[in-house]
C-alpha cells in the first residue's frame, strides 16, 4: 500500500528561500541576544571560566516569559533547518528526517554561542535553561516541517 504522504521535490528557488529565511531568523536571534548592544569589557578567558561553570543539565528558568520566548525563538530555525535538510531529496524521504536531526547539534552550538556572547552584554543574563528551551523550540520547528 502506498503512503498517503506524497513526495514532492523542492525547487532551487525554494531552497534559496529557506536558506534566506533561516539566516534571517538566525540574525534576529543574534540581535536579540545582544540587545541593547552595550558591550562591557571582559577577557575571553574570564568569560570562558564562567561559562564552564554553568550546569547545562539543570533546568532553572528565570521566568515563564523568558522560557516561552526562547522556545519560540528557535521554532523557525528548526523549521527551516529541516527544510534545508530535506531540500536535496524529497519532502517525505526518510533520509530527510535523519539529515534534519543532524542539524540539532549545529543549533545547540549556535544557542550555546549566543549564551556565551551575552557575557559581554551585561544587561543580558547567561542561563543554561535558555539553551534547553531553544533546543525544544528547534525540535518543535523540525516536527512542524
Amino acid at each position: 500500500m502506498r503512503s498517503p504522504v506524497r513526495s514532492v521535490p523542492l525547487t532551487t528557488h525554494a531552497c534559496r528561500l529557506m536558506l534566506g529565511l533561516f539566516l534571517l531568523f538566525a540574525a534576529i536571534a543574534v540581535a536579540g541576544s545582544m540587545w541593547p548592544f552595550r558591550m562591557s569589557p571582559m577577557t575571553f578567558g574570564e568569560a570562558w571560566d564562567q561559562f564552564q561553570r554553568l550546569d547545562f543539565l539543570r533546568f532553572r528558568p528565570t521566568s515563564r516569559s523568558d522560557l516561552v520566548s526562547n522556545v519560540l525563538l528557535f521554532v523557525p530555525l528548526g523549521f527551516f533547518a529541516a527544510g534545508l535538510a530535506t531540500a536535496a531529496g524529497t519532502v517525505a524521504a526518510p533520509m530527510g528526517l535523519f539529515r534534519a536531526v543532524l542539524w540539532l547539534p549545529v543549533l545547540v552550538l549556535f544557542s550555546m554561542g549566543l549564551e556565551f556572547v551575552q557575557y559581554w552584554f551585561p544587561p543580558r543574563v547567561v542561563n543554561p535553561c535558555d539553551v534547553q528551551a531553544q533546543l525544544v523550540g528547534a525540535c518543535m520547528g523540525m516536527g512542524g516541517w
